[in-house]
């Protein structure tokens, strides 16, 4: 017999116990270094925001104090600059937030107006119109200033809905010596609706029921408007006074058509207020509800401006649909959603790792199956400027960011610049960018990506982008 080696001498020598003991201790240490790989994974994930399937950012990070404009970024050729509106004293020096669609192939903006400054007595809605987007039509109130002795108000425009073939306006006035306009502005449908879901955890302000008003567009290309109407049946009480002097009207003084559509609306409706097939792929809503800000912590610091979109069909194993909110921590918080139709699975919004200079954003579909995209102040800095457009091919991982405008390049609009014409504005650079994409079976003259903004919180501006140039990432 051979003999037996004195690995073998040594296995047999020794009693069962100790062998188990052994054995135990060496896959103990393979655990723990095991586990030691797992915990570092989770931290450098961590660091990198790529929690899960939470949103994270991997595109270069812009850099304020290198080129002005460009923050390091490279930037999309602009096909035209427009001015679809600009400040005067006249025509009110304050405007923002604006609002944009398409419809029977014509380009739509609304947006907040003031005689001097942000949110104020006296603030309205605007629109103009424009079939080619370099030319616009001469602004008209949409909802208007709402004001009185008694209620000093501040009007702010939602989005743009479509019913059957009909498009519709919405506002709200805010009563702004009642929590300086919070719980009012709306940015997401049906945010607008009641019980009403505008106001932040952290500054929800003092609103009563019922301020969602509507306005039906007749025709687009004359400006032909119905009466601005309240969804409720009569306007709050502090209203009273304001709806009797515009001649707004409840919604049982409207026709049939105007209240069968309102009828359909409701805070979680599952069809979207929206229309896919002529021309643009934008739509400002969520399926079933967006996420209730009362389930959302205090203390975050999360603002009343979010945005939404879906998560690419090859991707939807991950999630559904996301909503990213503005926050005062230099980046986005997010929420993502499994089933694309309740209101009560929106995840708990986490810190993601997604830059944004504490202003509104807005997030949509690219055509072709090329992704998710998101316009944004992206570079935390002193003044809002750059704009950028970012896209993630995933609805995750956004890995691409190039400026769409800036300041310091607006060659068609010379008046526009950094720095305002009123001598009592301070504010620097374009901000709160709505982005529309326009497609087939829309006119190719007109299909690009348009991304609209207020620079300087003054003139409104508008920069057309063509998809060869959008999708080169």
């Amino acid at each position: 017999l051979s003999k037996p080696t004195k690995q073998t001498r040594v296995s047999r020598g020794k009693p069962i116990y100790q062998r188990i003991t052994q054995t135990m201790a060496r896959m103990s240490t393979l655990c723990v270094i095991t586990l030691t790989f797992i915990g570092i994974a989770s931290l450098v994930q961590s660091a990198l925001g790529i929690n899960g399937n939470l949103p994270h950012w991997t595109a270069p990070k812009g850099d304020a104090s290198k080129t002005p404009g460009l923050a390091g970024f490279s930037k999309i050729p602009a096909e035209f600059n427009a001015a679809v509106y600009y400040g005067s004293r006249g025509g009110g020096w304050y405007n923002h937030a604006a609002m944009t669609t398409l419809f029977n192939n014509t380009l739509i903006v609304s947006w907040k107006n003031a005689p001097e400054s942000e949110d104020t007595p006296g603030q309205r809605v605007l629109w103009s119109t424009s079939t080619t987007g370099d030319s616009w039509a001469e602004a008209r109130v949409l909802f208007p200033n709402m004001s009185t002795t008694a209620t000093p108000a501040a009007q702010f425009a939602g989005p743009f809905l479509v019913i059957g073939d009909r498009l519709y306006a919405t506002g709200s006035p805010a009563v702004i010596s009642a929590g300086d306009a919070q719980g009012a502005q709306f940015c997401l449908w049906p945010d607008g609706l009641d019980p009403r879901n505008c106001a932040t955890p952290d500054r929800p302000g003092t609103q009563p029921k019922g301020l969602l008003m509507m306005r039906r567009i007749l025709d687009v290309t004359t400006m032909e408007t119905g009466p601005v109407f309240w969804v409720s049946r009569s306007p709050p009480t502090v209203y009273a006074a304001a709806a009797a002097a515009n001649g707004v009207r409840g919604i049982d003084e409207m026709d049939h058509q105007t209240q069968e559509d309102v009828a359909t609306l409701s805070p979680t409706q599952q069809s979207l207020p929206c229309d896919s097939e002529h021309g643009t792929l934008k739509c400002e809503a969520c399926v079933g509800g967006c996420q209730l800000y009362d389930t959302i912590k205090v203390g975050l610091g999360i603002a009343n401006e979010r945005t939404h979109y879906p998560i690419p069909e090859a991707h939807r194993s991950r999630g559904s649909d996301v909503i990213f909110y503005r926050s005062h921590a230099g980046a986005l918080y997010a929420s993502v959603r499994m089933d694309g139709r309740t209101q009560g699975n929106w995840s708990e919004i986490q810190l993601t790792t997604v830059p944004n200079d504490d202003s509104n954003i807005n997030a949509g579909v690219l055509p072709k199956d090329n992704g998710v995209f998101l316009v944004s102040n992206a570079v935390p800095a002193k003044v809002r400027d750059p704009i950028t457009l970012s896209i993630s091919r995933d609805g995750f991982d956004w890995s691409s960011c190039r400026v769409a405008q800036t300041c310091t390049d607006f060659p068609d609009l010379p008046k526009s610049t950094c720095k305002a014409r009123y001598d009592k504005n301070g504010n620097v650079g374009p901000s709160y960018p709505q982005a529309l994409t326009v497609v087939d079976p829309a006119p190719a003259a007109i299909q690009g990506l348009y991304v609209v903004s207020t620079n300087n919180k003054e003139d409104v501006v508008m920069t057309k982008m063509s998809w060869k140039d959008v999708l080169e990432s």
